[in-house]
């Protein structure tokens, strides 16, 4: 009996936006922007993610697990991660010019690889992106160019994607691509 009680609380804590616990092979994390994509993969826009009335803080979504970073190399999240590793730019990058660059092209092959067992619109809509998406030219695109101070405002902020307003790693199908992936 207790041990009911007790499973579903945790039910009731995974469940709850609020809570910091998340499912096995997800993490709860705090994000700053949802880069909104159409199904040709083309950027729409950037959307602010707070916490109720405060801007300055960080929205706590449940995304794939996040474990710590660790070694030379760089390990890129699944659909959740840091401007260097999703957008390939960042504010070290005059310290070191090649970090951003090997940060994108990290995430984009383990995104895309994980992303390509997923049969749905929305994880075509991110590997079209990942695509023809290049960090060289980030002052060119009009939505990057017209949010660059905000996005640069945070040190490192945290980007999701979504896809037509929703988020596209609570896609049945992206979860099932992470859960057998994760598993």
């Amino acid at each position: 009996m207790i041990l009911q009680a007790l499973a579903n609380y945790y039910e009731i804590l995974i469940a709850d936006d609020e809570s910091k616990i998340a499912r096995h092979g997800y993490s709860k994390t705090g994000i700053n922007f949802a880069i909104e994509l159409s199904h040709d993969g083309e950027l729409l826009e950037i959307h602010p993610q707070t916490a109720g009335s405060n801007p300055n803080k960080a929205r706590y979504i449940t995304v794939p697990e996040q474990t710590r970073r660790s070694g030379k190399s760089p390990r890129p999240y699944f659909l959740c991660d840091k401007s260097a590793y999703v957008l390939g730019i960042a504010g070290k990058d005059d310290e070191k010019p090649d970090f951003s660059r090997k940060c994108f092209e990290a995430f984009r092959d383990f995104n895309k690889e994980l992303l390509s067992k997923a049969n749905c619109d929305e994880a075509e809509a991110v590997i079209r992106f990942l695509d023809s998406y290049d960090p060289r030219k980030f002052e060119k695109n009009p939505v990057l160019a017209r949010n660059r101070d905000i996005i640069f405002k945070k040190a490192s902020p945290v980007f999701v994607f979504m896809v037509e307003g929703n988020f596209v790693h609570k896609n049945d199908e992206v979860r099932r691509a992470w859960d057998e992936y994760y598993n």
